[in-house]
């Protein structure tokens, strides 16, 4: 039996199939918010980052989940959350539309600033990674105002809900 494994090992060795470069990464880039409206006149903070994927393991169907707290100007505090995936979907072995995927999306999202007067963003996280069934493999992340993800949902539970949505998702192709 430990021969069987000894060799099995030694196989995939040799054909790279347990090598670093075969596995999948990616990495977000800094986060920009702003203040702005909406085209029916809401207003709305809005998060904008790109992602990159990278390494082996071909192309991905990236997933990013965003946590987001506001405060308004008479401390009442909302929070919510969105997860989008990137239309990979339409990837297939890179190719996207008959064009080659470069792997880099660029994300907007919104939080919707509601009943709340003029909030100010008081803690987000910010993940990028894979989806496969109910598990998420984070590749990278940022947070602001918050050590992770597991405090800014602890410290909303008893906050009011806030409407957070991914409105735009833009695939680089070459």
């Amino acid at each position: 039996m430990k021969r069987i494994v000894v060799l099995l090992a030694a196989s995939c060795l040799s054909l790279n199939c347990l090598g670093a470069d075969d596995v999948a990464r990616g990495t977000l880039s800094s986060v920009q918010t702003s203040s702005t409206e909406t085209k029916d006149g809401g207003k709305v903070e809005r998060f904008i980052f790109n992602t990159q994927q990278n390494g082996g393991g071909g192309k991905f169907p990236g997933t990013v989940q965003i946590f987001v707290e506001l405060t308004d100007k008479d401390g009442r505090v909302a929070w919510g959350k969105a997860k989008a995936s990137s239309p990979a979907g339409q990837v297939k072995g890179g190719e996207f539309a008959g064009t080659s995927y470069s792997g880099a999306v660029r994300w907007v999202f919104e939080a919707l600033h509601g009943d709340l007067k003029r909030p100010k963003i008081t803690g987000y996280v910010v993940e990028f990674g894979y989806q496969q069934g109910k598990e998420f493999t984070c590749f990278d992340k940022q947070y602001y105002r918050t050590e992770s993800k597991e405090e800014l949902v602890e410290r909303n539970k008893a906050s009011s809900p806030l409407a957070v949505k991914c409105t735009q998702k833009m695939l680089t192709v070459e």
